[in-house]
């Protein structure tokens, strides 16, 4: 749940404040960024539990097409 809430909610919306709050002055880049920053935290930090969670569970890591796609788009 953490990767969808991370690349589905956040950065998406990141994105979009950037793009449509240009008018309110420079304040608008460094509210873009904290959200930015704050969806890249919450992927890496859910990349890092699915990477725990693998370990902990003795499965091997990537061996399906899902996994070996989520790394490509995590690096």
């Amino acid at each position: 749940w953490l990767m969808w809430i991370a690349f589905g909610i956040i950065l998406p919306f990141g994105s979009l404040f950037a793009r449509h709050m240009k008018a309110v002055g420079r304040i608008w880049f460094w509210i873009h960024l904290m959200i930015q920053t704050f969806g890249l935290l919450v992927a890496l930090s859910s990349f890092i539990l699915i990477i725990v969670e693998q370990d902990d569970a003795d499965h091997d890591h990537f061996k399906s097409t899902h996994m070996k796609l989520g790394v490509c788009v995590c690096v």
